[in-house]
Parts: C-alpha cells; structure tokens; sequence
C-alpha cells in the first residue's frame, strides 16, 4: 500500500476515534443529568400529583343550563379507578344540587374502551325501575352523565350506557340506548357556585 495513503487514512481512524470518545462520554454524562433533573423534578410532580380536581355539573331548577362544582380527590394509580370514583361522587343525592338520578342507581361496572375513546357504564337495574319516565327525563340523564364524563376526561370520546350487565334499547321508551352518546358542553355553566 502507498505511504502516502496510510498517512491519510490513519489520521482519519484516530479522528473518527476521537470522536466516538467524545460522543460516548458525553452522552453518559446527559443521561446523568438528565436522569438527576428528572428526579428532582419528580419529587414536585409527586407531591402535585397525589390529587385530582374534578368539576361535578349540576342542574339548575329552572332549565338544562349544569352548574360546575370543583372537589378534589385522591389520584387513583389506575385511570379506571378515577373514572369510577367520579361516578360515584357524581350519583351521590345533593341537597343543594339537582342531579335526575332516580333514587338508588349505582355504577355496576365500567369499561373504556381506548382504541374507541369510549366509555361503558353499566348502572344497576334500579336505573330502570325507578325511573320516571318521559323524553326529557331520559335526555336530562343521558346528557348530565355524558357531558360530565366527557368534560372531566378528555381521553373519553362518547359514552354508551348498560343495564345490570346487558345492553339496554332505552330507560323509558323514547331514546335509544344502543349506540354511544357524544357530549353537547353548550349547557355547561362555566363560573362555579
């Protein structure tokens, strides 16, 4: 081989060799950064992230317009369990707050569906059989439940509504239950009481 040609080539070794080393080290002491920024930061996102504010929305007593009311809660390690905690809170009976849950509706179970964004709730059969019955009062349930699930937790697209474990046609004869619901946030109140 020409000595003119290896001159060349090993300087280009030596270089490129240089330069892994260089890339090696500083890429480890990144990481090392990084990785101490991270927790010291993760020290003050833990302590932000033990609770969760939620905003509950009621109806007024004179039209559809829902009233918001913020509680904070502790953060689940499970999504789903936030989710379910937030219905209970939400099928709760208030005194200065009206909520068109028929008297001892309880959440039996619940799915979401992620790759949908849909949320199943399945409500124990006192939802049926306590029911009051007309279209209003099926649409005031349907859209109270909904727009507070789809307004708390953006992930969830539509919400579609079971019964005792099967799938439900309708609470009252008039709207069907078949398909999932979407969210309407025009009757949202924004300003809290």
């Amino acid at each position: 081989m020409n000595k003119k040609l290896v001159l060349p080539l090993v300087g280009l070794a030596v270089v490129f060799f240089i330069l892994a080393l260089v890339f090696f080290f500083s890429r480890g002491k990144e990481k090392s950064v990084s990785a101490s920024a991270e927790a010291s930061s993760g020290i003050d996102d833990a302590v932000a992230a033990e609770t969760v504010d939620l905003k509950l929305f009621y109806m007024e007593s004179s039209d559809w317009r829902l009233i918001p009311i913020t509680v904070r809660v502790p953060r689940p390690a499970i999504r789903t369990e936030l989710y379910r905690e937030f219905l209970r809170l939400l099928l709760q009976q208030r005194e200065d707050h009206r909520a068109p849950i028929p008297a001892g509706v309880t959440l039996r179970a619940l799915y979401f569906v992620e790759a949908d964004r849909i949320l199943v709730v399945d409500f124990n059969q006192d939802l049926i059989i306590n029911f009051p019955g007309g279209s209003r009062a099926e649409l005031e349930f349907i859209r109270f439940i909904v727009n507070n699930i789809c307004y708390n937790f953006r992930e969830i697209r539509s919400v579609r509504f079971m019964i005792a474990g099967n799938e439900a046609k309708t609470l009252g004869g008039h709207i069907d239950l078949s398909r999932p619901f979407l969210p309407d946030f025009s009757d949202l109140k924004q300003d809290e009481q």
